[in-house]
């Protein structure tokens, strides 16, 4: 174990600590997933013409940073006078053509390619044949990880329907709310659960086992399909988490809220009447860019969805069996200590052909657990002279503009002056128009989240990511620290109509599980009524 833990910048530069980084990655994680982000990040600058001359991806004790570096000159295409609206630009059209062709093709072929693989099942496998099928999996996880990345473009559309409508003079939150309503995930998450819920809901009963559900045949039929599109989505970050069919009490627990409360889906809301004043120039330009602005908001939840959640939860799969028989064998003294062998690794030992001592996946496992406790720095920087120049030109267009104002959205944005947070009132960014009461489940991460939820509860957590929408249906409100109105975690939210507010700083700090809490989403605040008992 590493006992002096120093924080060097993987290279020259400046080093971004990743911002939905909880936690450090195990060490498989580790040894597949720069590649596929460089290479991912790469094609979206190069085919969409984005204000970077690229982007790298490192950990430093684990914990993973990112480095954008500058254009230089003209290399990417982009003049230095360049402030034409992207979505004017070849650039954009490619984005809308691989857009279309996500809703079109690539979906339907990366959901087969991922059924393919599920279909399979590990525990039949011979020690080759398994060793093939992890080669796959990790194989099919790196390809999702590519195509996660490439999708950053999506944020250049939203970046454009915002600064048009910032000029137009319109409310920046009516702006935003017209992009709530796009996203499939959390309502397919909804449609398959109401399908499973149906029979019971008609009947008035809410159902208290698994065993129930599998009893009654049109809830069965509706229930099975549910796993087999969402049972190995990874709920969580890295390969140490669980995939949704590995926690029946949170199956059970979707279904009966399902059954007794059913949330309900929110359509896509139609612009203001007062904004028909405009000309019927700028109407064309409004609709092409709301429309736009829906599509890439769609794109991005369904790709993390696909390419991400079940992609890693499949290779979870065929990670856990080869952990059981390496394990049984002895080369692994603990079975979750499997997620900290390197791919080349698992493979090897599977065939037969050695690989490390236990004890040295047992000496990586305790090191990751200590470098989970380190503070990880948000900002890494070596020498002054090396870093890249950010005085380019580029960053001046109106793509690197768009490009900003559709982040800050997406990162925490600040909090309204008139709700000074005190010690029983946390603030941020409201999703929502009710008020909910109810007790607080506070959690150190996402990860924790799927365990330990209880029906009913308000969920505060440091960050959200799709990974959550199959716990949506379970909760009456969710509070997370981190991220704006176009977060993950407030998309979610608006397409269910779930009460919550993001960027709440300090929340999981300062409201304690057990308490009785009232959150407004309204104004965007969570008010302590009642303190926990200890």
């Amino acid at each position: 174990m590493t006992q002096d833990q120093r924080w060097e910048p993987p290279g020259p530069g400046r080093w971004l600590l990743e911002r939905d980084a909880s936690r450090t990655a195990t060490f498989y994680r580790r040894s597949i997933d720069s590649a596929p982000i460089e290479r991912g990040w790469q094609r979206a600058i190069e085919r969409y013409r984005l204000p970077l001359g690229g982007v790298r991806h490192a950990t430093v004790n684990g914990w993973p940073y990112l480095q954008f570096v500058q254009p230089m000159g003209r290399r990417i295409g982009l003049a230095a006078s360049a402030t034409a609206p992207w979505f004017e630009a070849p650039a954009h059209r490619a984005w809308r053509e691989d857009a279309m062709q996500w809703l079109d093709s690539d979906r339907t072929a990366r959901i087969e390619r991922n059924l393919a693989l599920q279909e399979v099942v590990p525990a039949l496998l011979s020690d080759r044949e398994l060793a093939a099928h992890l080669a796959a999996a990790t194989t099919n996880d790196i390809s999702g990880q590519e195509y996660l990345q490439a999708g950053a473009a999506g944020l250049l559309v939203v970046g454009e329907y915002l600064l048009a409508c910032e000029a137009w003079g319109f409310d920046s939150h009516v702006v935003v709310d017209l992009l709530y309503g796009s996203s499939s995930t959390a309502a397919d998450v909804q449609r398959h659960l109401a399908d499973v819920a149906a029979p019971f809901r008609t009947r008035g009963v809410v159902p208290e086992a698994l065993e129930q559900i599998e009893s009654e045949p049109e809830a069965s039929a509706g229930f099975h399909d549910y796993l087999r599109n969402w049972g190995w989505r990874l709920l969580g970050e890295d390969l140490d988490d669980p995939a949704l069919i590995e926690l029946p009490s949170l199956l059970l627990a979707s279904v009966a809220a399902a059954a007794s409360h059913p949330r309900q889906l929110r359509p896509p809301s139609d612009p203001p009447d007062r904004w028909a004043g405009l000309s019927s120039h700028d109407a064309a330009r409004f609709d092409r860019l709301v429309a736009d602005g829906r599509l890439a908001i769609a794109v991005r939840e369904e790709v993390a969805g696909i390419c991400g959640n079940w992609t890693r939860g499949l290779l979870r799969r065929a990670l856990l069996e080869t952990s059981i028989r390496l394990n049984d064998r002895g080369a692994l003294l603990q079975l979750d200590h499997g997620v900290d062998l390197l791919p080349e690794e698992a493979m090897s030992l599977l065939r037969g052909h050695g690989g490390p001592a236990a004890e040295r996946i047992a000496e990586r496992f305790a090191e990751r657990a200590h470098q989970d406790l380190l503070a990880a720095p948000p900002e890494l920087s070596g020498h002054p002279s090396d870093v890249p120049d950010e005085r380019s030109t580029a960053s001046a267009t109106r793509t690197a503009e768009a490009l900003a104002l559709a982040s800050s959205l997406v990162a925490t944005e600040p909090r309204p002056d008139q709700l000074a947070d005190t010690g029983d009132l946390v603030s941020g960014t409201g999703i929502g128009d009710t008020v909910v009461r109810a007790r607080a489940l506070t959690v150190a991460s996402e990860s924790d989240a799927p365990r330990l939820v209880e029906a009913g509860s308000i969920l505060v957590v440091p960050r959200v990511s799709t990974a959550l929408a199959p716990v949506v249906p379970v909760l009456s409100g969710l509070v997370v620290e981190t991220g704006g109105r176009l977060s993950h975690g407030a998309v979610l939210a608006a397409e269910t109509a779930l009460p919550a507010v993001v960027g709440a700083m300090d929340a999981t700090a300062r409201l304690q599980s057990g308490s009785l809490v009232e959150l407004d989403a309204t104004v965007g605040s969570i008010r302590v009524i009642e303190p926990a008992t200890t």
